[in-house]
């Protein structure tokens, strides 16, 4: 029996009533797959009578990013005995199956925009972000996928320069490449210059400094960024022209002192009432201080909202 004659005769027993003892199997020419391993299923047309499972079988690995390889009908065969027994496999389709796994090259300056991208994101849009260098400037393949690649950065990015990251592309949940990557970046932001001498204590006047961008990562100190409410901080230390306004050169105004005599003020829904107490200790704007109630010589939590006036906490 040719094989013509043998396939019209498999073909034939369903509509004699006869089932085959063979399991049929068309076998594509050619497909491409992006996962490490090849089933049945990336590689066929169709299928009759195979156990339950057959085609979620690993037939073989996939070839390596941009390359190709031959899959025989005899290798599925073979990666299928187990399963199939003494069952023989009646073949339809192509002799052999071509397999390619797609790539494309990614090159310096998308690796860059991918990284920036995902520092903008944790800078919170605040300044502006640049990748100055990358350890590796070489192209390299990666998996063509639907899907955007995953970075994760070094949590420690935010206090460095030169940090790292992680690059992962993934399929159906699944990774296909992994690559750790070194840059250097810079952050540069708008922050405070002093625009004329000032003394330690003195109270910060944002009128006094003009706002300059400047790379953090090149000062000495965490910069103060946004506004300062008028009066509500001082110096600690002397400031000369040019001198950058960092959060260790200020500190909260004392706004109560121990033993001043303040006044604390009780708001209800419709009413207010107020009295006067004895500051238990020094303290700042938005800071909760005990205060001495000389009445019921009793004392009590207030929130400091000025210069001796407070808000009753309880």
């Amino acid at each position: 029996m040719n094989r013509k004659i043998f396939i019209l005769a498999v073909m034939l027993l369903p509509l004699l009533g006869i089932r085959s003892e063979a399991a049929q199997i068309a076998l594509k020419p050619q497909v491409s797959v992006n996962l490490p391993d090849v089933k049945l299923s990336d590689v066929v047309t169709s299928v009759q009578d195979l156990p339950d499972g057959a085609l979620d079988m690993i037939v073989t690995s996939a070839p390596a990013l941009g390359q190709s390889r031959e899959l025989s009908r005899q290798m599925v065969e073979n990666a299928l005995r187990s399963a199939m027994g003494n069952r023989e496999i009646s073949w339809q389709g192509a002799d052999s199956c071509v397999i390619q796994r797609p790539c494309r090259l990614m090159d310096v300056k998308e690796l860059a925009g991918i990284i920036e991208t995902q520092l903008k994101s944790s800078t919170g849009g605040i300044g502006t972000v640049h990748v100055t260098e990358l350890d590796d400037t070489q192209s390299f393949a990666v998996p063509v996928v639907k899907t955007s690649p995953e970075l994760e950065i070094n949590p420690s990015t935010m206090n460095a320069e030169w940090s790292s990251a992680t690059l992962r592309f993934s399929e159906d949940g699944q990774t296909l490449l992994m690559k750790t990557l070194r840059f250097h970046w810079s952050w540069k932001q708008l922050v405070y210059q002093a625009i004329r001498p000032m003394q330690a204590k003195e109270r910060i006047n944002l009128a006094e400094f003009k706002q300059v961008s400047v790379n953090v990562f090149d000062l000495n100190g965490k910069a103060v960024m946004g506004k300062l409410e008028p009066g509500a901080f001082v110096l600690t230390r002397p400031l000369i022209p040019g001198t950058i306004l960092t959060e260790d050169c200020i500190r909260p105004r004392t706004l109560v002192h121990r033993g001043e005599i303040v006044k604390v003020i009780y708001q209800g829904s419709c009413f207010s009432v107020s009295m006067t107490g004895t500051a238990l200790q020094d303290g700042s704007r938005g800071q909760t201080i005990g205060v001495l109630n000389p009445t019921s010589s009793k004392r009590i939590l207030a929130k400091i909202a000025d210069e001796g006036v407070l808000e009753y906490v309880q």
